[in-house]
């Protein structure tokens, strides 16, 4: 049965991929001065893969990520924007990684993610100044 399962999840993946999905290029960060040094793209070890983007629009629901302030949550928020990542094997996805979507150069960095269990990551980003134009 779990193998009906994984094949299936494969195929919609696939077709959310092909429809959704737009092509990203990975950079992950390094601290060559130690851990309170700038971080810095390591462009040599830029992959690409796909990813589906999307905001949660809903209050309701995304009221648990907005931060609770003196006076109660946070009104005036701008939705969280979370993707759906492709994994690629023997490369890791962390917070000190960016994300460059490559039609529009727009970056993004992880701020929390968790894997699904069939193949894709679920990250939550923030917006980051674009890479430099070499990547």
């Amino acid at each position: 049965m779990d193998g009906v399962f994984q094949r299936l999840a494969r195929a919609s993946r696939a077709v959310v991929e092909s429809v959704h999905g737009d092509a990203v290029k990975v950079v992950p960060l390094v601290r060559l001065g130690g851990v309170n040094a700038k971080a810095e793209p390591d462009l040599a070890s830029a992959f690409e893969t796909v990813a589906c983007f999307f905001e949660n629009t809903l209050s309701e629901t995304d009221a648990t990520l907005r931060p609770l302030t003196g006076q109660g949550r946070m009104l005036h928020a701008s939705p969280a924007i979370t993707a759906s990542i492709r994994e690629v094997e023997g490369r890791e996805l962390s917070s000190e990684t960016v994300l460059v979507r490559l039609r529009d150069g727009q970056a993004f960095q992880i701020s929390s993610s968790r894997p699904d269990g069939v193949g894709t990551i679920l990250a939550t980003l923030n917006r980051v100044q674009p890479i430099a134009e070499s990547t």
